[in-house]
């Protein structure tokens, strides 16, 4: 029988592909492993990756006085999983080993201790080297107890399996560029405990909560409905938006760029603007809902790790309806991570907005965050003092991490620390020498309250018509004092409620109370 020339070189391709799988695979682990990893400490370990279909795979843990080992087999599509039992902290270096029959692979320098998922938008990627502290604390950032593993940003329509990216030691060039607010609280978490800390961070900077959700966990909540809506019209409308895109997007870009050159190459004396930057392709639009989830979050879902931190929610304040929306959304992710890594308690540690001028919805989305307390396992590092009226990325990051490191210290770790300000517990109106004060008890003072530079400024009363109206403070140990204005019918106080508020109400031991509305009660 004669074949074609391209029939025979595909049955040559066949037979050599037959050859090859009889031999065996390369076995591969998943890019979440390799030298230099933190595997969590007191948890299941599981570990996976590819082989060849149905090609036994062997895992060993060793080194440290550790050893911990297990077998599997891959399935038809070549995934393969092992799981380890949990091991103690180890003091010193471990390694890895994940065998099959046609290769080994050694992974080293493994560390034993805590892993944190470092997630978010712009302020958690914002970056050690353009952080305020850089200068100083860059230098000391040869840190070998702390690992960085940065997960590449990535889009993906559907759940994916695995993520770009590797782990590195911690040293004054990784750290410069890993997340400040990560690299604070790491490094704060791995002295005070004296372990080592690995940190994840998976962020993306001006991306929605809804694009690092799940679809099943949008989908079970009718009020989420639009974002889903949203995302088949863009899935449905891509390949006509990406021919534009390729057919007069970039070749105009092109153009623009060459103008550019011919600009300044014609003119070395001017200062032209800089060079037109390339347009985002359609498909590779991070604000899409689940399509962060579906990249940078499901495939992290089996390693084990020890909590979550969050800075997020600037871009879920573009309204006041999605501030408020925030309120159901956030715990929802939150539930939503949960579920991938089978934790109902999981610990989800997230920072409150700072102050910013131009955040005109800033206010309701805190209370929206704070609503979000109610759910087990979650505490929230108060940052509405560190704030810059006129940048939406404020510099100092190392007070968030600083807080963020008390709020993991009190609520994961169980240590007699205090990780909150004061935090009002009821309002009531009193009367003195006829004229009616509204007095707000406080809790979690750590003694007196203080109103730094002077008296408490930023407090409000509300009337039963919900006018607001500044009142004048005045601070009595553990107690706010405020005068009611004539001809004012109070209904409830307020505190720091705008943008920028001018918030200087602390606790003794400098953290401030965060911004809050608290209906006026009858005592």
């Amino acid at each position: 029988m004669h074949l074609s020339p391209v029939t025979r070189a595909l049955a040559c391709l066949a037979t050599l592909c037959s050859f090859a799988l009889s031999l065996g695979a390369a076995v591969k682990p998943a890019a979440i492993f390799g030298d230099h990893m933190v595997l969590q400490q007191d948890s299941r370990l599981r570990v996976w990756g590819k082989a060849a279909p149905n090609e036994p795979v062997s895992v060993a843990l060793t080194g440290a006085g550790i050893v911990r080992g297990g077998k599997s087999v891959a399935d038809a599509t070549g995934d393969w999983m092992v799981a380890l039992d949990p091991v103690d902290a180890a003091k010193g270096a471990c390694e890895l080993t994940i065998a099959g029959p046609a290769n080994r692979v050694v992974l080293r320098d493994v560390l034993i201790g805590d892993v944190w998922v470092a997630s978010g938008q712009s302020n958690m990627a914002f970056l050690m080297r353009t952080s305020a502290a850089a200068a100083t604390e860059l230098p000391r950032a040869d840190l070998p107890t702390l690992r960085l593993f940065r997960v590449t940003p990535t889009v993906s329509i559907t759940p994916s399996d695995e993520v770009q990216g590797r782990w590195v030691e911690c040293t004054p060039a990784t750290a410069a560029l890993f997340s400040a607010v990560a690299y604070h609280f790491g490094k704060e978490l791995s002295t005070h405990l004296g372990r080592p800390v690995g940190l994840i961070g998976t962020y993306w900077g001006g991306t929605p909560a809804q694009a690092w959700m799940s679809e099943p966990a949008l989908a079970a909540n009718p009020l989420f409905g639009d974002h889903l809506a949203r995302k088949k019209s863009i899935v449905d409308t891509l390949d006509e938006r990406m021919k534009r895109y390729n057919d007069v997007v970039i070749p105009k870009w092109e153009s623009d760029v060459a103008a550019w050159k011919t600009k300044r190459a014609t003119n070395p004396s001017s200062t032209p603007a800089t060079e037109p930057r390339k347009p985002t392709s359609p498909d590779r639009n991070p604000g899409v809902s689940t399509v962060l989830y579906n990249a940078m979050i499901h495939p992290l879902g089996r390693y084990a790790i020890k909590g979550v931190i969050w800075y997020q929610g600037e871009s879920n304040a573009s309204s006041p309806s999605a501030a408020k929306e925030y309120a159901e959304l956030f715990p929802a992710l939150i539930r939503d991570w949960r579920a991938l890594w089978k934790r109902d308690d999981l610990p989800f540690l997230f920072v409150q907005l700072p102050g910013y001028g131009g955040g005109e919805n800033f206010a309701e989305l805190r209370a929206s965050q704070a609503a979000t307390l109610a759910l087990p396992h979650t505490g929230m590092a108060v940052a509405i003092d560190l704030g810059d009226l006129d940048n939406i990325h404020p510099t100092n990051k190392r007070e968030v991490g600083h807080r963020l490191a008390l709020v993991a210290r009190s609520v994961v770790y169980g240590e007699n620390v205090n990780a909150t300000g004061p935090i009002p517990a009821f309002a009531t109106i009193t009367s003195s020498g006829g004229t009616p004060n509204i007095r707000i008890r406080f809790d979690y003072t750590q003694g007196n309250l203080i109103a730094r530079s002077g008296i408490p400024t930023a407090f409000e009363i509300i009337d039963q018509a919900g006018g607001r109206h500044p009142a004048e403070a005045a601070v009595q140990g553990d107690t706010v004092i405020l005068s009611v204005p004539a001809d004012t019918k109070p209904k409830a106080v307020s505190y720091a409620w705008s943008p920028f508020p001018s918030a200087n109400l602390y606790g003794q031991d400098g953290l401030p109370a965060a911004p809050f509305t608290m209906k006026i009660e009858s005592r």
